[in-house]
Parts: structure tokens; sequence; C-alpha cells
């Protein structure tokens, strides 16, 4: 962790000792995560980088995802609502072609906060509850 209490590497190991990867995340000075790197010992295929552009709130606008040899995997970009939610994004291959694109949307308690998400894409639709007691 770095002094400001932000996880900054995690390696994960087999039961056996043995590394199975490991990841680190670099930040601006607002706490926002600028890039995050997941690497897979002899597997480049597995490995990849992220790099994120964020508002000056810190609301994360795209990502850029990177092979081990430099070139984009693919890149996404990030919509929200007046809640400041997510609630589009849209993603693009190697070459800038549109993917995929994923919907979001919420249904809000009377106090505001979110009871319920869909996120939803071409093929499948997930539900998210979310229960909240108020004393």
């Amino acid at each position: 962790m770095n002094i400001l209490g932000q996880v900054i590497k995690l390696i994960n190991y087999s039961s056996e000792g043995k590394l199975l990867y490991s990841e680190s995340f670099k930040y601006d000075e607002q706490k926002v995560l600028l890039k995050f790197t997941h690497t897979v010992p002899d597997s480049t295929n597995k490995s990849y980088q992220a790099i994120y552009s964020s508002d000056v709130k810190g609301k994360r606008l795209s990502e850029r995802v990177y092979a081990p040899n430099g070139y984009i995997l693919y890149t996404s970009k990030f919509a929200y609502d007046s809640e400041n939610q997510l609630m589009e994004e849209v993603s693009y291959n190697y070459s800038g072609a549109f993917d995929f694109k994923k919907n979001f949307k919420y249904v809000y308690d009377k106090t505001g906060n979110w009871t319920s998400l869909v996120n939803k894409n071409k093929t499948s639709s997930y539900l998210t509850i979310r229960e909240i007691q108020y004393n």
C-alpha cells in the first residue's frame, strides 16, 4: 500500500507457492486510478495493461487496454447519468471498429440510493438487487 492506503501491488500464488500473477496500480494525486497492469508469468496472452482517463472529479471517461508488446487490444468509453452512475460503456476493438455496447439502468429508492441495476448488452442481461436497511 502507498501512504494514502491505496493498494499498489497484489501478488497471487498457488497453494504450492508458484507465482500465478501480479497486479500493479498507479494513481494520481487525487487518488484516481491511472494505470493497472496484470502480469501472468510465462503467458503474454493473459497479461495486459490498462490506461484510464478521467474527468476533473475522477470519473472514468475511457480505458485503453494494451498487450505486453504495446499493441492495443481494445478501448472503452463511459457515459454517466445525472446521478453520476455508469449509464453506458461502448467498446472498440484493436482497429477502432465498434465491438459492443453495454447499457446500465438504475432504479432509485425515495432516499436517492439505487436499489436495482440492469446491465444489458447485445447477448445478455444481468440484474443486481441491492437491499438497504434504514434506521
